[in-house]
């Protein structure tokens, strides 16, 4: 197998994976938290790899909107708004 293929592989299994992960432990809040803290760091460390590493360059902006997109997530939910629909409100107030 080559490189390509490989990667295409492990991608299509991870994206299978945060697919099915929800519908296997939706009633189990532990795993649930614990699965959503992965992706959302491993979301963070991706983008410092592209910056950072791939990139050369020394931002922390990007952990700016990150703050500023959780923090607005939080806000809805304390107001009884379920995340998922605060996820995008965080990602528009970010975005502009």
């Amino acid at each position: 197998m080559n490189l390509k293929s490989i990667r295409t592989m492990v991608i299509l299994v991870a994206l299978i994976a945060a697919i099915v992960f929800p519908f296997l432990y939706s009633s189990n809040r532990y795993f649930m938290d614990l699965g959503i803290s992965i992706m959302i760091w491993s979301v963070v460390a991706q983008s410092w790899i592209l910056l950072g590493g791939s990139g050369g360059m020394w931002s922390l902006g990007h952990t700016a909107f990150f703050g500023i997109g959780a923090y607005v997530t939080a806000f809805f939910t304390q107001w009884g708004v379920p995340a998922v629909l605060g996820f995008p409100a965080g990602f528009v107030v970010a975005a502009l």
